[in-house]
């Protein structure tokens, strides 16, 4: 069997709270050097400058607002308001639909579509769009249907 061992003692202490006189620099720390707290600041300040510069931007090099790529439909002459923007659903609206696949479509596709977005019914949807029926609709082009309004 192995015998217990006492552990060592705590090695001597050469700070005495009782006997230093310094206690109070001690509890409050060291004292900021003035030429740190200057190089610090100066640091901030360009970093926010460079991250200002970085983000941006100039007016020019912003998007165009609204809708881009859109094949006009010839049928709507009055500005109406875009589907699901009104309050009511007595008066007609535009619904805009992405053609997402890899070719181009013919508009009357996108009715059955509007017809299920908009609860209307499809031969109110094509009669309202019999020209623009007929118009092909490129990739990535939005689709302009007028909704006609609840009869």
């Amino acid at each position: 069997m192995t015998e217990f061992r006492a552990p060592p003692p705590p090695p001597e202490l050469d700070w005495n709270p009782d006997t230093d006189e310094s206690i109070e620099e001690n509890v409050i720390g060291p004292h900021p050097n003035p030429k740190m707290i200057g190089v610090a600041v100066g640091l901030v300040l360009i970093g926010v400058c460079v991250g200002a510069l970085m983000f941006s931007s100039s007016p020019e090099s912003l998007p165009p607002q609204g809708l881009t790529n859109i094949v006009d439909n010839p049928e709507i002459m009055e500005p109406l308001p875009v589907c699901g923007q009104q309050r009511s659903q007595t008066s007609p609206c535009i619904l805009y639909v992405i053609n997402h696949t890899r070719f181009d479509k013919k508009a009357e596709d996108f009715f059955e579509t509007a017809r299920m977005l908009m609860d209307r019914n499809k031969s109110h949807i094509e009669i309202e769009n019999t020209s623009y029926a007929k118009k092909s609709i490129p990739p990535g082009f939005f689709a302009e249907i007028k909704i006609p309004a609840l009869r």
